[in-house]
């Protein structure tokens, strides 16, 4: 029998009101009433999660608009996982997650969804209920692994306003339903929703509440002017609510002096010191003072202010960002108060082992203590690369590669910079015939970084002296890592067909998908703030070169999401700067990033001599040479011309 590792949280966003596949997960009562408890149970067997090693499912109670998330352990007899959860007299939905223990596989009921709908005593939905299955469709898709269908979430929301009329009163339920109408362009729905908003705006006696609704209703149909209006409207007459607290709160972020920060927080104290969120509040101003004081190399109010956060995980991450910054934040750089940054970093770990060691009081709701563990321990990887660079810098070259070892365990080597200085620190303290054979591994498993590559040719020729054999053996060292990608690249390709564009370049040329058609075009959306756009630059400008006399195929790199009013001069000024040979497209408007369906930058698309979609690429993992591999693997997949060095050489 397969072995499994195996626990139940109550979190991860996705209901099934009865109509479950009873092969797969059942559950009893078929019917739960707020305040039932919930048994569950799940066969594996036929579902995405069949040869899955390790099975988790999650559960999340809807309580009043919040996913409240509970661990709960499962017991397992021949395949067959057994578990419950007991509701609560809110609880107007449970949802189940089902996913493998990496969360690279789940389980998504074909495309239905685990959920259970909480019923009143004559077997209705409660009030809440229906509103929750729509939240699932229409936001926690994902979680569960199904796809959004707004449709769907938009009658489910029309139900729940028709069988619980009191429900239009809860504001989240409502914008997301305003949203809904919107997207969908539902005419009768907008007319209905812009009535309510030009209602309130026109009742000289609404609430805060109600003001705000509207103002949110008018940001969301776009209505400028009325949303102007009603955002003075409120101010005037709630001079502290929570709009006001909102807009003040933001301008702490253009306040650079420190005379000046601290005048402010005690201001703000005053006007909103009996809001819900000014503890959250003090905590991010007093981060920032703190940060402040440290750039002053003022440590004894650096520590005051570093003691007045009371969020233990804020306060590591501020510990973690001076400490990195003393690092110099990278090997080469001078790091002075390196011993003051070691102090520091061990610190920010030693909060963050405290956390994990017990059951946190600052865990946020929708994580459950297993969940929210996973995200400390992450943090704690990351902290641990820090702590090792200062460990090395003051000469702890154990410490060091002790500490990076946690951090390269945690995100499995896949960090190429993380994993270089793992290589540099193993030298230190294992020699050159070690590392050697540790940087060969590497290779061979393709994690190795272009400095890494040559540190491992300088080590096998000092000991073979014959240089000639090391290129024979790096052919072989790097041959079953390119298959390997080559076979990993081959199950990613997509048919989708790719938004059409016409932009205008740094050169003040126009510039269309349409124009390059015959070639295959890689097109790559950056922006100027974005620290992993730029890191992934010069590994780009290499494929730019190695391409640069084949026919068919283009580059464009499309500047988007960026920020200030001079968004051409910032980004020539980069490019120029860098000595990067660039096609640079401006997606002033953001439109073309809208319409490619971009969640985040930097995202690379490789689309075909016919205008489809055949690859989507999204971040930069931290190495060069494996960026040129697979995209030129990508390039060649598509239909474009071969380029000389496939392995990345210019």
């Amino acid at each position: 029998m397969k072995q499994y590792f195996y626990y139940l949280t109550t979190g991860a966003f996705l209901f099934t009101f009865m109509g479950l596949n009873a092969q797969t997960m059942t559950f009893s009562p078929e019917k739960a009433k707020p305040g039932d408890k919930i048994t569950l149970k799940y066969d594996p067997a036929g579902s995405a999660l069949a040869d899955a090693e390790n099975i988790e499912i999650t559960a999340y109670l809807f309580e009043d608009g919040k996913l409240m998330a509970h661990d709960v352990e499962l017991t397992a007899y021949d395949n067959l996982f057994t578990g419950s959860i007991m509701t609560t007299a809110n609880t107007a939905a449970t949802l189940f997650s089902v996913k493998s223990m990496d969360g690279e596989i789940t389980d998504g009921n074909n495309d239905k969804g685990y959920k259970v709908l909480s019923v009143t005593a004559d077997g209705k939905p409660v009030q809440g209920a229906l509103a929750a299955k729509a939240r699932i469709y229409g936001t926690y898709y994902r979680y569960a692994g199904i796809d959004m269908n707004r449709e769907k979430a938009f009658k489910l929301i029309k139900r729940e306003f028709e069988y619980y009329p009191d429900s239009r009163v809860d504001v989240g339920q409502l914008v997301f339903y305003a949203s809904l109408a919107k997207r969908l362009k539902n005419d009768e729905a907008i007319t209905e929703v812009k009535n309510e908003m030009f209602a309130i705006a026109n009742n000289k006696s609404a609430s805060e509440e109600k003001l705000n609704l509207a103002n949110t209703f008018a940001n969301i149909f776009e209505n400028e002017e009325l949303a102007g209006s009603l955002k003075s409207t409120i101010l005037e007459k709630h001079p502290d609510g929570k709009i006001a607290q909102r807009e003040v709160r933001n301008e702490f972020r253009g306040i650079k002096e420190l005379v000046d920060q601290l005048a402010f927080v005690d201001s703000y104290k005053k006007r909103f010191g009996n809001s819900e969120s000014i503890e959250s509040d003090l905590n991010y101003f007093n981060s920032s003072i703190a940060s402040n004081y440290a750039n002053q190399e003022d440590w004894e109010n650096y520590d005051k202010y570093l003691s007045m956060i009371s969020d233990p995980v804020r306060q590591a991450g501020a510990l973690n960002n001076v400490a990195w910054k003393l690092s110099g934040e990278s090997l080469d750089a001078e790091a002075p108060l390196a011993k003051k940054g070691y102090a520091l970093s061990k610190k920010s770990l030693e909060l963050l082992k405290a956390e994990m060691a017990g059951n946190s009081e600052t865990k946020p709701y929708q994580f459950s203590n297993k969940q929210w563990n996973k995200n400390l321990k992450s943090s704690y990887g990351m902290y641990a690369d820090t702590y090792a660079l200062l460990a090395y810098k003051t000469g702890d070259h154990n410490g060091a590669l002790e500490y990076q070892q946690i951090a390269c365990d945690q995100n499995k080597f896949a960090d190429g910079e993380m994993t270089e200085r793992y290589s540099i620190y193993y030298e230190k303290v294992n020699g050159s015939a070690k590392t050697e054979k540790l940087l060969a591994n590497f290779i061979a498993d393709g994690n190795a970084t272009s400095n890494m590559k040559a540190r491992h040719k300088e080590l096998f020729i000092e000991g073979n002296t014959i240089e000639s054999a090391y290129d024979k053996y790096l052919v072989q060292l790097e041959k079953a890592a390119i298959e390997k990608m080559r076979e990993e690249v081959k199950e990613k390709m997509i048919e989708v067909d790719a938004a059409g564009f016409d932009l205008v370049n740094l050169n003040g040329q126009q510039v269309s998908l349409e124009s390059l058609q015959g070639k295959v075009v890689v097109v790559d959306f950056w922006a100027t703030w974005c620290g992993p756009c730029k890191a992934s630059f010069p590994g780009m400008q290499r494929m730019v070169n190695k391409y640069k006399d084949v026919d068919d195929v283009a580059f464009v790199f499309i500047d988007t999401w960026e920020r200030g009013e001079e968004k051409e001069k910032n980004a020539a000024e980069f490019i120029e700067s860098k000595e990067y040979t660039f096609n640079v497209l401006m997606d002033n408007d953001n439109a073309v990033v809208t319409a490619f369906g971009v969640s985040g930058i930097p995202t690379k698309f490789v689309v075909d001599k016919k205008g489809k979609i055949r690859f989507k690429s999204v971040g930069f993992g931290g190495n060069d040479d494996e960026l040129v591999t697979e995209l030129s693997m990508m390039i060649e997949m598509a239909g474009g011309s071969s380029a000389k060095g496939m392995t990345g050489a210019p």
